[in-house]
């Protein structure tokens, strides 16, 4: 007996009856434990600082134009020197790599330690975080919650907003290169 299958009955490539997945979708399900259940999340406090109709980022009454800077204490800026909202922000948070790949064969470090490094922060597709905006990191209790007002555990400032993109260029989540702050 002599079989000679079709093009279309040759199973070339073992994946085409499989459904593509949606990053986007993952993104959500992981952030928001729909894919297990459990939120994988910490609450974020986003920063936002207010701006106005151009973008600029608007100055509190108390800033100082001889030292640019807010005041210490200002009841309306906490000493910040601009006026902001804030809003809990569900993301993750994660250290970036900076071995690239033309150097990962190269085993040789630098002299001493580094402690200056870049974290990422992923959250989602329709979040918008600006360059200069602070992310905090809440202190929590054991059950993950933190209580009003907030004692502040890690305080990073947002240096560049990237919205990464995949298919048909649509916003898979928004990543922010952030930076530990004192």
């Amino acid at each position: 007996m002599n079989y000679n299958p079709k093009l279309e009955e040759l199973k070339l490539n073992p994946y085409n009856d499989l459904e593509e997945i949606s990053i986007q979708d993952e993104v959500i399900d992981f952030i928001s434990g729909a894919d297990f259940g459990i939120d994988k999340f910490i609450p974020y406090i986003y920063r936002s600082l207010k701006r106005d109709k151009y973008g600029k980022s608007i100055k509190c009454t108390c800033w100082g134009e001889f030292s640019n800077e807010g005041a210490i204490g200002c009841p309306y800026c906490d000493g910040v020197g601009y006026y902001w909202t804030e809003t809990i922000q569900p993301g993750i948070v994660f250290i970036l790599n900076k071995r690239k790949i033309g150097n990962a064969l190269d085993q040789s470090d630098a002299a001493g330690r580094e402690d200056t490094y870049e974290l990422g922060f992923i959250t989602r597709f329709d979040t918008v975080i600006n360059q200069s905006d602070i992310i905090i990191s809440p202190h929590v209790n054991d059950q993950g919650f933190f209580q009003i007002p907030y004692k502040i555990d890690k305080k990073y400032i947002v240096k560049e907003s990237i919205e990464r993109r995949l298919d048909m260029n649509r916003k898979e989540y928004s990543l922010s290169i952030i930076s530990k702050v004192e």
